[in-house]
Formats: structure tokens, sequence, C-alpha cells
């Protein structure tokens, strides 16, 4: 049976057949010419997607019960549950609206305290976009930008050693005012950079340099224990754990954190970079310059 014939037999477009195809529901032969040949079972089974879908069963659980792995009666149940759930919400709405309309209200003139209680139970609208977090980009990106530091940290310790007897490691105190004035000139750090991360207040304006001190000293001590031993495993532990919980860290209560796209070649560009500055001055070391 050709594609035509079973647009024809199922009511659903070429492009829907392919895409259930794609999605493993229907699995037609492949004629020598490359072809491809439907059966009956294919057919039947597209309208059988086509009746659950029409019933505004997902498309997951379709495929769920498609492959046995979850029984129609149950699903079927779930939905019988969230439609009597909409058919209460939607009543209250309908009440809601038709009095509204009966007094007249006007925006300016609305009393939402009295319509909220009348629709209580109900799913408030959720029109901000989910937050990102995205630990290991972040992770990596910190990485990144502690490395330059204690990398310059090393070079300026030759011209300076009797910077070892101070109490704050160089590198703590490189980070402490380089990162700052980073993101107060740019709103992103080398490692940042590389992944597309951009950090800004609120109203998504760059940093004042004090808002970056504060934000970079809170890093330092809260997600990283100011590299104490130890500590600073447990630090940064729960600190990833936060973030893949969803949780807002310490040091992003007042800004916000945006992302670009995440395409491979970043890693990539990351990997190659991060090499680099770690190599360079290990093949010195080795090379005895």
């Amino acid at each position: 049976m050709t594609i035509k014939e079973m647009e024809e037999r199922c009511g659903i477009s070429r492009t829907n057949i392919r895409f259930y195809e794609g999605e493993g529901l229907i699995h037609p032969e492949r004629k020598d010419n490359g072809y491809r040949d439907y059966s009956e079972e294919d057919v039947q089974v597209l309208k059988k997607v086509r009746l659950l879908r029409s019933m505004e069963v997902p498309l997951g659980h379709v495929k769920a019960v498609a492959s046995g792995e979850r029984r129609l009666s149950k699903v079927l149940q779930e939905l019988e549950q969230d439609l009597d759930l909409r058919q209460e919400k939607q009543e209250r709405t309908r009440q809601a609206a038709r009095q509204m309309r009966r007094e007249e209200t006007e925006f300016d003139t609305l009393d939402p305290d009295q319509y909220l209680d009348a629709l209580e139970n109900s799913t408030p609208v959720e029109d901000a976009p989910p937050r990102l977090n995205l630990p290991w980009r972040r992770y990596w990106a910190r990485m990144f930008d502690w490395l330059l530091c204690s990398t310059l940290s090393a070079r300026l310790l030759i011209l300076m050693p009797w910077w070892k007897l101070g109490y704050l490691p160089l590198n703590l105190v490189i980070m402490l005012v380089v990162e700052p004035a980073l993101l107060c000139l740019f709103g992103t750090t080398p490692g940042k950079l590389i992944f597309g991360i951009r950090v800004t207040d609120r109203e998504g304006r760059r940093l004042s340099y004090n808002d970056g001190l504060e934000r970079t000293w809170s890093v330092l001590w809260e997600g990283m224990a100011l590299q104490i031993p130890l500590l600073e495993i447990y630090f940064k532990y729960r600190a990833m754990t936060d973030l893949e919980e969803g949780e807002l860290l310490p040091w992003e209560e007042d800004t916000e954190l945006t992302f670009a796209d995440g395409k491979n070649w970043r890693w990539i560009l990351f990997i190659t970079v991060y090499g680099a500055v770690f190599a360079v001055p290990l093949l010195k070391l080795l090379g005895g310059g």
C-alpha cells in the first residue's frame, strides 16, 4: 500500500504518517525500488493513533500503550480525571466571566480578590519562561576562569615570591579583583563567554563593580569554600546538587543569567582552549624554560 493510499484510508497527512513512522508506531516494509509498502496493520495502528490523539491523549502515552508499556484502561482513566478537572475549571471560569460581564466590570474597577477566590484550586498561568540552570556548563566555565587566575598567579609568584607569606592565595585575590571588573565592563568572563553565559541584574543591566565583587566573593566563599581542602569538595557538590534540583544559589539572588545556544562547537572550543592554557606552562616546565 502506498503512502497516498494510507492518507486516504487513515485521514492523516503524509507528513504525520512519516512522523509516526519515525516515532516507531508503524513499520512499513521497503520494496526493491526503495518505496515504502504499508500494510493493513499499519492502517489500523494509525487509525487508533488518530482516535487517541483526537481524544487529547498525549503522544507519549499513545506510544507507551502501543508498545505495551502501559494499559489503555489506565491511560483513559487518567484522561477522564484530567478532563473532569478541566471541566470544573472551565465552569468556574465561565461563571466568573458571566458575572464580570453582567456587572460591566472594566479593568480599572476589577476586584481581583473576588474572582481569585471564586477560581480557587485552579492552576495559575505561568507566563515566565522556565529558569535554565545548566549546571555543568556553568561549572566548567567557572573552572576555566579559575585556571586562568591560577596560571596568572603562578607567573606572578615568580616575580613576587614574598606573596607566598601572605594569608590569601594570590589566585583568590586575582579572581576577586578581575572577575568583578569583567562583569562590570562586559557582563561576562572568558569561561562564561565560551559557553555563551552572561550575568546581569534583574533589569538586564550589567552589574556595578561592587555588585560584581559581592557576587564573586559569595561564589568563592559559599561555592568554593576559599579552597579549604575537603570543605571545597563538599561546597561544590552542594552547589551542583542545588542547581540540578532547580534551587537558586546564594550569589544569584539579585542577578540573572542568560544562555546562548548550547551547540557542540562551544564544548570543542572549551576543550581546545582549556587544553592549550593547561599545556603551555607544562611544556615550559618540561623544557626547562
